[in-house]
């Protein structure tokens, strides 16, 4: 693995992933969220959009080129463009560790948890090309919580670490899943096959569960980080 490409969701500091970044020993450009889903373009940001996206696509392809991996807290819109545009240089990418989806229930909807909820059309993009992501469904991202400046602080990107860094510190099932895309009530929702009765659909790696007693030290390291020279940065 040549490096790590984070891609932060809406509201989190890309300063934050980048201090986070360090305990991999290196840095990690943060590719920024796109304000706008896939198919839902906020033409009043047309410009703006495209020149993220256009950023976002560049930095991905260095990544790919260099046998990166991705770890995404927020929406798979720039991933997702990323496979369409360039499928055999999304191939290379060391691996794909998404935070996303929901085993039982949603936290946007009784249904769909929010970074599928908000762009479900690329959360289906990805589970249909990018066979093999490590997928930390929100059930497990809860488990994931640092201690920052005396106040409990969620911690997915920390969890994503932990499943790329100690696979024995996580649990992981493989499984096919499909993202609703038809249903008013459900649409988002990420409908896991624990039975992959579906031989065609790739599979991916579910994270069911991680061992809390290896992800507070790396937790504790990075609150370490975090806080070391004053107040907070992210």
């Amino acid at each position: 693995m040549q490096g790590v490409v984070f891609s932060p969701g809406e509201g989190s500091e890309p300063s934050f992933f980048q201090e986070l970044s360090l305990l991999l020993n290196g840095s990690a450009p943060a590719v920024i969220a796109n304000r706008s889903p896939l198919f839902q373009p906020d033409t009043a940001r047309e410009e703006e959009t495209k020149q993220g996206q256009l950023t976002a696509l560049e930095l991905l392809e260095r990544a790919a080129g260099e046998g990166a991996a991705v770890l995404s807290t927020g929406r798979l819109t720039e991933l997702a463009l990323f496979f369409l545009a360039y499928p055999k240089q999304a191939c290379r990418f060391w691996g794909i560790y998404a935070a996303g989806g929901a085993v039982y229930g949603g936290d946007r909807t009784p249904a769909a948890e929010a970074s599928f909820y908000e762009d479900p059309e690329a959360a289906q993009i990805m589970v249909d090309h990018a066979a093999g992501m490590h997928l930390l469904p929100l059930e497990t991202a809860e488990k994931c919580t640092a201690v920052l400046w005396d106040h409990p602080v969620p911690a997915p990107g920390l969890g994503l670490m932990l499943c790329m860094m100690d696979q024995q510190a996580v649990r992981e099932e493989e499984h096919t899943l499909q993202i609703d895309l038809e249903s008013a009530l459900s649409r988002g929702c990420s409908v896991i096959d624990w039975l992959n009765r579906d031989k065609q659909l790739p599979r991916h790696r579910i994270c069911v569960d991680l061992d809390s007693a290896r992800f507070r030290p790396l937790a504790e390291r990075a609150c370490t980080r975090l806080t070391k020279g004053g107040g907070p940065r992210g």
